[in-house]
C-alpha cells in the first residue's frame, strides 16, 4: 500500500493506493475525477495511519475491498498541517490528456 500527497490546480490531497502513483489504473482514476496534471510526493504510511487513527482504517478498509485508489484527505489545510514537508518522497510529474466534457 502507497500513499501520496496530490498537488493540482485544487487544493493539495491525500490518496492511499494499492498501486504507485505510476500505475495507470491510478491515473485514469485521477483524469476522471478531474485531476489530469499534478505533482505528487509519496508519504509514509504509518505517519497517515497515526495522524488519521480511525479515519485512515475505514479508508484502509475500502481500499482493500475495492478500487485502486481511495481519496484519505481532500482539506489541503488539515493536510499541511499533518504532514512536515521532511516526511514528503520525491516528487513524480503528471500530464496526462484532460477528462472529457
Amino acid at each position: 500500500m502507497k500513499s501520496y500527497i496530490i498537488f493540482s490546480s485544487r487544493e493539495p490531497f491525500l490518496i492511499v493506493t494499492r498501486e504507485t502513483i505510476r500505475d495507470k489504473e491510478v491515473v485514469e482514476h485521477l483524469r476522471r475525477i478531474g485531476c489530469s496534471k499534478f505533482i505528487s510526493r509519496e508519504v509514509p504510511i504509518e505517519h497517515l495511519r497515526r495522524q488519521y487513527g480511525r479515519r485512515f482504517e475505514v479508508t484502509e478498509k475500502a481500499l482493500r475491498d475495492s478500487s485502486h485508489l481511495r481519496v484519505l484527505d481532500y482539506s489541503g489545510e488539515r493536510v499541511f498541517q499533518n504532514l512536515p514537508f521532511s516526511e514528503f518522497g520525491g516528487a513524480y510529474r503528471c500530464e496526462s490528456a484532460a477528462a472529457p466534457a
